[in-house]
């Protein structure tokens, strides 16, 4: 978002530049023939291990550079960047502009880059639109200044300045500043600075990094999806505009107001042509305001011109938020100001501009939160999927601003990426949407959940539900109340704010003496301004709910051998605010006569409550579960239905309101008993045993059913044909039906279903339906204790010199039944991660089932001896463990039981020892010792790198091949893994010049065992020898 005048600077400027940069170099070269200098370069990239060396020289007077000014003058060259918010990888922006508005502006994050031959001034705090003022003599710089400065240049200055923006670059003499900055910065006075030094300086000057210059389109960078323009652009054709279309562009922002007056004269025409060429627009406006009065004042501003330009409510207006001025304790309820002026015209589809280091960065964003956040950083080189790009959206993020020296026909634009839709689904931001989950209600109480998302929640932050009597047309009670977190509804409407905060779950007390019954409510979702939920309000009302509704169920009816028929079920009806007297009445449809009743007293169902008939004023408290005499009545082959009832009359007379059930056949007598229970090695649970049942005249169907009484879980049911038990018929079931055709003798397969430790109880049952389900009456078993023993033991654990882990044991558990893949997991204890995992089949074992495991299923085919390659994985000095595991997946995930090691420590010795050092007058750099480090089973890539701890630089690094020392063996080294083949004797050529330079400084040698065979980075282990004088 700035201006975009650099190209006729930088022609205007180069010119000019050209002639210092020869005059400098060539009496650099003079200076380097008069002073023995030698002028080598090195060119620091953003991602140098080493410090970059920033050196200031003086003579007279000194240079300084700030984030507003940088002044120069004759005999002065000056190239400069901003510490502050510039990272080792990266830069936020890479230099300024001053604004075209009437009013100037602090350089901020995102101003444009001025890239010139020798001179560049660079701040990583501007994105205000502003001219530049280059002036030189026989100097050049690039200066900014957040305020309105004189101009003064001296002379064959040359000055660029516009119609409200000057700055003045005023002149001392003699002076030169230099500066790169990277972690470290280092400052040397001229007084007292080396040649070589000085050198370095010089070479710093003549390479300067700055950020790639890109071609929009070209898939090696970020993919761009929208620009941002001002008033600069007004090159800018329909041309342009689909040319940018097909290059991938989807979006561009335009820039409208600034501050409470300016108005880009521009944007009516660059919006117009954006929509022809059938781009998506935005817009935004560059904040100066600090506190409430002023943001009202700008959102006014800004509002009155969207309206003027005939933009439509729904459109995305962006607060550009990075002006110095705007840096205040009060600046979020001064852009909540701002946000209320723009609401009230109407406006509500809000978002963020602002740069990472920007000082208020988390209270601005908190505003509309960071999915609606467009955020603004420069890498050098912004590659496609490359980190930065990952970063912010990992971040959360909506959309980022990544270069400013995007090309298109030799013009430089902004370009940014889009992550959710922010930057390129910027119509479909004022979706107002809601739903109703459940309602319940329970006596005076009414319970309601669901959600509420709108755009204007933003500004409207006070959530209210009120209760609405449709009928009376009066409200019956309102609830405040905080959104809940509600991460289905971000998932589906991202781009609404606050759709991860938007649930509610709240309770409603009735006034006393209300009454719902044949009364239409509905529930109004409301977002306000006002505290009391009043003022400016976002609704969503409800459908109607009538509370006259009437339902029921019999979730289960038989009739066991006392002729006692027991009844599972519920009733829900809203008449059972007035009808207080609850009654279940057996009515025999085969005699069409009523055969007893029974009042009850309703009992909880919150199932009920959260199905779809949660609603009925009842539901939470519905439920019956009765047992009814019926021993005066026989009922055996007759259709009963059971009349679920609410009453005026304790008699169950008067007023009432009742639903009829389905109609049930009974039967009488109902026996079985579980003669064998046993669950195999295989998973497979073997019963017999008999079920006698006079129903079973009607319910054909014989079923059993394998029931967890641990998890309250059906596991399976097969079905299976009765067969011949004549004993039960002699041993006095004889009454019952089929009684002597009433045996079972089943293997039933658990499959992969993990029992061990569970209760399990089989339900015989007889049914009409051919699954189970229907009419049917069950018999359950007692409950039977499934053993789940678990026990292990690592006999063996060893580290091989390859990195190899040997280890042997068993494991044994009950649960291998049903989880038949075994494992070996290596995990490390110190860093709690997973290493490595391993399958395996496990190998015979007689040992553990004599010696106290014979009980465990699999305690005689439990064991294993395994190795175990790590790799490259670096495991010194960490302490492992191993997970013996039985899953039920092949990938050892699923369902698994386990059993862990102890923790075992890994050795990690490391010593070495420089035997000898010396150099020869032909350069080479002579050493001879060894290097024994328990890590060189992992890190097998050895070097020696020659270190002057004189100036704390490395001079070069050699790979080697260990050689044999059984010496150190014999030593004291014998535990160290590689101790026998640990030597080294290295001839390292340096050349004749470096080790006279290095004459006289105190030498180092690393010894080193790396992970990476290039470099020798990466993981590695290092041991330092003793200081020695070259």
């Amino acid at each position: 978002m700035q201006g975009n005048r650099k190209k006729k600077l930088i022609k205007q400027y180069k010119k000019s530049n050209l002639k210092r940069q020869l005059t400098l170099v060539s009496g650099l070269t003079m200076l380097s023939l008069g002073t023995g200098i030698s002028l080598s370069t090195y060119i620091a990239q953003a991602d140098d291990t080493t410090s970059a060396v920033s050196i200031s020289q003086s003579s007279s007077s000194s240079s300084s550079t700030t984030s507003a000014t940088s002044q120069s003058s004759s005999s002065n060259s000056s190239i400069s960047t901003n510490s502050e918010t510039t990272s080792v990888n990266s830069t936020e922006k890479t230099s300024s502009i001053n604004s075209d508005s009437p009013s100037s502006s602090s350089a901020n994050a995102v101003s444009e880059t001025q890239s010139t031959d020798s001179s560049i001034t660079s701040n990583a705090d501007s994105k205000a639109e502003q001219d530049t003022v280059i002036s030189s003599s026989s100097s050049a710089s690039t200066s900014t200044d957040s305020s309105n400065i004189a101009s003064t240049s001296s002379t064959n200055n040359v000055s660029t300045t516009s119609d409200n923006t000057t700055m003045n670059s005023s002149s001392s003499s003699t002076d030169a500043s230099i500066s790169t900055t990277t972690e470290v910065s280092t400052t040397l006075d001229t007084t007292t600075t080396t040649p070589v030094a000085f050198s370095a300086a010089v070479t710093s000057l003549l390479s300067v990094r700055v950020p790639d210059n890109i071609s929009i389109g070209d898939s090696n960078y970020t993919h761009a999806d929208a620009i941002d323009i001002s008033s600069y652009q007004n090159w800018i054709t329909l041309n342009d505009f689909l040319q940018l279309k097909s290059l991938g562009i989807k979006s561009v922002i335009v820039k409208i107001t600034e501050g409470t007056t300016y108005k880009n004269p521009y944007a009516a025409s660059q919006i117009s042509l954006a929509e022809q060429a059938g781009l998506n627009v935005a817009v935004y406006h560059y904040a100066t305001f600090s506190d409430s009065s002023s943001g009202s004042a700008q959102g006014q501003h800004v509002a009155q011109t969207m309206q003027n330009l005939g933009l439509d409510k729904n459109v995305l207006i962006f607060a550009d938020m990075e002006d110095k001025t705007t840096l205040s304790d009060s600046i979020q309820p001064a852009l909540y100001a701002f946000w209320n002026s723009l609401t009230a015209a109407g406006f509500n589809n809000h978002g963020v501009y602002t740069y990472i280091s920007y000082a208020y960065r988390d209270q601005v964003v908190a505003t509309v939160g960071k999915a609606r956040t467009w955020i603004a950083q420069y890498p050098y080189t912004p590659s496609n999927g490359g980190y930065y790009e990952n970063e912010w959206k990992n971040e959360g993020y909506g959309g980022w601003q990544f270069s400013s020296t995007a090309y298109i026909d030799g013009h430089t634009l902004d370009i940014s990426h889009d992550y959710n839709g922010l930057l390129t689904n910027i119509s479909n931001l004022n979706d107002n949407l809601a739903n109703i989950d459940s309602i319940s209600v329970s006596g005076n109480k009414v319970s309601i959940s669901g959600w509420h998302i709108s755009p204007k929640s933003t500004i409207e932050q006070n959530a209210y539900i009120i209760m609405f009597d449709s009928t009376t047309g009066k409200e019956i009670e309102r609830v405040k109340y905080t959104p809940l977190q509600r991460t289905d509804v971000a998932d589906a409407y991202w781009y609404i704010p606050n759709s991860a905060k938007s649930g509610f779950a709240v309770t409603f007390t009735l006034p006393s003496g209300y009454k719902f019954g044949g009364k239409n409510i509905q529930f109004v979702l409301r977002y306000s301004d006002d505290p009391n939920g009043n003022g400016n309000t976002t609704d969503i009302w409800s459908q109607k709910y009538n509370y006259t509704d009437n339902i029921g169920n019999v979730d289960k009816l038989y009739l066991n051998t006392n002729n006692v028929l027991s009844v599972t079920g519920w009733h829900a009806a809203d008449a059972s605010t007035t009808l207080k007297n609850a009654f279940l009445i057996v009515f025999d449809n085969t005699t069409g006569k009523e055969l007893t009743r029974v009042a009850y007293t309703p009992t909880t169902r919150s199932d009920v409550a959260n199905s779809n008939y949660g609603y009925i004023l009842n539901a939470g408290q519905s439920g019956f579960s009765q047992n009814i005499n019926l021993s005066k009545y026989l009922v055996n082959g007759h259709q009963i239905q059971i009349v679920m009832r609410y009453s005026a009359a304790a008699n169950g007379e008067g007023n009432h309101v009742d639903y009829w059930s389905n109609l049930y056949t009974i039967a009488n007598a109902n026996a079985a008993n579980l003669d064998s229970f046993s669950l195999s090695s295989n998973n497979t649970l073997h019963v017999a045993g008999w079920h006698a049942a006079d129903a079973s005249t009607e319910l054909k169907n014989a079923f059993l059913i394998v029931f967890d009484a641990t998890t309250g879980k059906e596991i399976k049911r097969v079905a299976y044909n009765p067969i011949s038990r004549p004993d039960v018929a002699k041993n006095g079931y004889a009454n019952i039906y089929n009684a002597a055709q009433s045996g079972f003798s089943q293997d039933i397969d658990l499959g992969s279903t993990l029992v061990n430790g569970h209760q399990l109880q089989i339900v015989m049952r007889y049914s009409d339906a051919v699954n189970g389900g229907g009419n049917h009456i069950d018999y359950l078993s007692k409950t039977y204790a499934i053993p789940n023993a678990n026990a292990a033991n690592l006999d063996n654990f060893s580290l091989s010199s390859n990195n190899v882990l040997h280890v042997a044991g068993w494991h044994a558990a009950d649960a291998s039944t049903a989880l038949k893949n075994a494992f070996l997991i290596v995990f490390d204890a110190t860093t709690g991660k997973e290493i490595k995992r391993v399958a395996y089949n496990p190998i015979s074992r007689p040992d553990v089932a004599k010696n106290g495991y014979a009980n465990v299923y699999n305690a005689a085919q439990s064991g294993f001896s395994q190795d175990i390659d790590l790799g490259s994985t670096f495991v010194n000095g960490h302490q492992l463990q191993i997970v013996m595991r039985y899953s039920d997946a092949a990938n050892g995930e699923g369902n698994h039981v386990d059993y862990w090691s102890d923790k075992h420590y890994i050795a990690n010795n490391n010593s070495g020892h420089l035997d000898s050092f010396s150099s020869t007058p032909n350069g080479v750099l002579r050493v001879a010792g060894w290097h024994a480090a328990d890590a060189s089973t992992a890190l097998k890539n050895a070097f020696l790198i020659v270190f002057d701890a004189t100036t704390g630089k490395e001079i070069k690094r050699v790979a080697y091949n260990p050689i044999s020392r059984p010496d150190v063996v014999k030593n004291g080294y014998a535990n160290v893994y590689n101790a026998a083949q640990s030597g080294f004797v290295k001839d390292i050529p340096l050349s004749s010049t470096t080790l006279r330079q290095l004459k006289g400084h105190t030498i180092q040698i690393v010894m080193r065992y790396s992970s990476d065979a290039t470099t020798g980075e990466g993981t590695r282990i290092d041991y330092w020898s003793d200081k020695r004088i070259l």
